[in-house]
C-alpha cells in the first residue's frame, strides 16, 4: 500500500507543479497570486498528509518542485525560440 500512496502522491505533486508553472508569467498582482498559490499548495499538502502520511509529503513536494522547475525552464526555452524566430523574419 505504501508504494501506491507514494506513487500517487508523486503524481499529484507532478500535476500540481505543472499547474503552478502555468502561473509563471500571468501574474498581475504578485502578492495576491503568491499568497493564493501558497495557501492552495498547503491545502493540497494537507490532503496528502491526511490521505497518506508524512512520508508521502516528501514525494509530493519533490515531484512538485521538480515539475515546477521543468515547466518554467520549458516555457523560457519556448519564449527564447519564439523571440529568435521573430528576429529572423
Amino acid at each position: 500500500m505504501a508504494v501506491i500512496t507514494t506513487v500517487g502522491s508523486a503524481a499529484l505533486g507532478m500535476t500540481w507543479g505543472w499547474l503552478l508553472g502555468m502561473a509563471e508569467c500571468n501574474v498581475r498582482q504578485p502578492f495576491k497570486t503568491f499568497s493564493a498559490l501558497v495557501f492552495a499548495t498547503l491545502l493540497v499538502a494537507a490532503e496528502v498528509l491526511v490521505l497518506a502520511s508524512a512520508k508521502q509529503i516528501a514525494a509530493f513536494a519533490a515531484a512538485a518542485l521538480v515539475t515546477l522547475l521543468l515547466h518554467i525552464g520549458w516555457r523560457r526555452d519556448l519564449r527564447l525560440d519564439t523571440d529568435q524566430n521573430k528576429e529572423r523574419t
